[in-house]
């Protein structure tokens, strides 16, 4: 019997802080080729850049390049890039409605479960461990 497919949406409030050394294996960009890896990330920075610069952009009215996390994004290694960052795991990182009401056998199993997968609008599908940044390390 397979394991369920978990799927569920990111929030727009975020943990601040992590750990700045990378550790890939968990992500997506990990599983899949280097084409499709390249592909996917010259998706993300296209729309890292859209949040970053985009004054036309906006969720409830407010740009979305004035929102905190988004004037921190920089381009560390999940962007491909190289600059120093924080790390948290995608379940540890988000901290909407749906993850705050999470008790700590739910997010026990949430870690646990290898088909748990994350929608996020900047990064895509992020598997449950994956480890993101929010802000660049000053």
């Amino acid at each position: 019997m397979s394991e369920p497919l978990f799927v569920t949406a990111c929030s727009l409030t975020k943990e601040v802080g992590g750990v700045a050394q990378y550790e890939g294996g968990a992500a997506i960009l990990d599983s899949v080729g280097r084409r499709e890896a390249g592909v996917l990330l010259d998706r993300r920075n296209a729309v890292r850049e859209l949040v970053k610069g985009g004054s036309d952009t906006d969720w409830q009215g407010v740009p979305l390049a004035d929102h905190p996390h988004n004037r921190a994004l920089a381009k560390g290694h999940d962007f491909g890039g190289t600059r120093r960052v924080e790390y948290l795991p995608a379940i540890d990182r988000y901290q909407g409605r749906f993850f705050v009401a999470l008790d700590t056998e739910s997010r026990r199993r949430c870690k646990a479960q290898k088909r748990t997968l994350v929608l996020s609008g900047l990064y895509g599908m992020l598997l449950r461990g994956s480890r993101f940044s929010s802000t660049a390390v000053h």
